[in-house]
């Protein structure tokens, strides 16, 4: 090698090696270095949800705001038609009771026309003289008196068994009767606050005084909407009447307090109730105490 490139050499040392196509070398990696933190991403907080309360079936539940009018609405439609359904119902029952009125007057029809037609036959026999028809021709008197005695056993049968089948239909229409009472009764209880003995007692006296009969008040008492609506005309009627006495009341003045005036008040004053010593000797002057 010349000098000069010697002397070139020399005045670059610390130079960076390179690799034989002229690039240069990567930096080596410290291993020990400490790895700086990664920031995470912030989380977002959840927005806190509101709750309202709502009532259902005489329970109080927790609901989300945004659905409670979503509830209400749905509760408002199980209350319609449950008020439906209970109106079905009640219609269903009085024309069942209906029916089966129909059907039992008609078998009575049967049965009293049956017996008409008994007493229509009998009442031909009585017509006969049983002694001269006797003594004319006895085998014939006996025989028609034999059936004149059949015609009123049969009868006697027939009127027998229409007072019991009148006794029955009686004792089913009660059972019928007890059986819808107290499932209108249950219904009640759920339906309308404070429902009770005393409120139906109450019930049934506005009734009355409004002109319904006792037929009417029992068919109502089966009734679960009438029942109902009686209870709402009640309690619109306590309100007027409430009104109505409270307006009907003398209404007392308050009578004008009685001002004392400046005078009066010292007047009133004794030595007992002076403020001070020279009020105390004044005031007991005036008693006549030292005083010749």
């Amino acid at each position: 090698m010349s000098e000069g490139m010697e002397a070139l050499a020399s005045s670059t040392p610390d130079a960076s090696p390179t690799s034989g196509s002229g690039e240069t070398a990567p930096e080596p990696v410290n291993l020990e270095a400490p790895v700086e933190a990664q920031e995470e991403p912030a989380q977002e907080t959840a927005p806190v949800e509101e709750f309202d309360e709502i009532e259902y079936d005489g329970e109080k539940f927790s609901v989300p705001k945004k659905l409670k009018d979503g509830f209400l609405m749905q509760s408002d439609y199980t209350r319609k038609t449950q008020e439906v359904a209970e109106q079905r119902k009640a219609i269903e029952a009085e024309r069942e009771t209906v029916k089966q009125r129909a059907e039992a007057e008609r078998a009575n029809i049967r049965d009293v026309a049956a017996i008409i037609s008994l007493d229509e036959r009998l009442a031909q026999y009585d017509k006969i003289d049983w002694h001269a028809f006797g003594n004319e021709n006895p085998i014939d008197a006996g025989e028609r008196f034999r059936e004149r005695t059949m015609l009123m056993e049969h009868r006697g049968r027939l009127v027998a068994e229409l007072q019991q089948k009148e006794q029955q239909r009686a004792h089913e229409a009660s059972q019928e009767f007890d059986k819808r009472y107290a499932e209108t009764n249950e219904t009640l209880h759920k339906t309308i606050p404070g429902w009770n003995t005393e409120l139906a007692g109450k019930l049934r006296n506005f009734a009355k005084t409004s002109g319904l009969s006792d037929a009417d008040i029992r068919t109502l008492a089966t009734n679960v909407p009438m029942v109902k609506l009686l209870h709402k005309a009640f309690v619109g009627s306590e309100v007027i009447n409430a009104k109505t006495t409270a307006a009907q009341e003398p209404k007392v003045e308050p009578k004008p307090l009685q001002r004392v005036t400046g005078s009066g008040a010292r007047n009133s004053q004794t030595p007992e109730t002076a403020s001070d010593m020279e009020s105390y000797v004044r005031l007991r002057r005036k008693q006549g105490y030292g005083t010749r």
